[in-house]
């Protein structure tokens, strides 16, 4: 079951996403979605973002599945790792409001 936080959480990206009006089946199916694609790009951006011998390091990490020691991880390899999720955080909120405006 969602946290309260999870649950405003997803009511501020409904509202960026500009989605409140639609049905709550649509809206889920919408979220689900730009949730999944979120994961994926912050992935692929942090996975990029280390170096050779951090990758492998991450991927014995990643069986672990354990999403603190993750984030521990990246914010001890990578910098700028808040910023740079936060980057992409924005950068899909951006795409995916062209795409619910597309589809409008």
């Amino acid at each position: 079951m969602p946290t309260i936080s999870t649950q405003l959480q997803d009511q501020d990206i409904m509202k960026e996403l500009g989605i409140m009006n639609l049905p709550a089946e649509m809206r889920d199916q919408i979220l689900v979605k730009f949730t999944e694609n979120l994961l994926m790009q912050v992935g692929l951006k942090v996975f990029g973002a280390l170096s050779e011998d951090d990758q492998e390091e991450f991927e014995k990490l990643k069986d672990l599945n354990n999403p603190g020691v993750l984030n521990d991880f990246f914010q001890a390899k990578i910098p700028n790792y808040e910023e740079l999720v936060q980057r992409q955080v924005k950068k899909s909120l951006t795409d995916f409001k062209k795409l619910v405006k597309d589809l409008s």
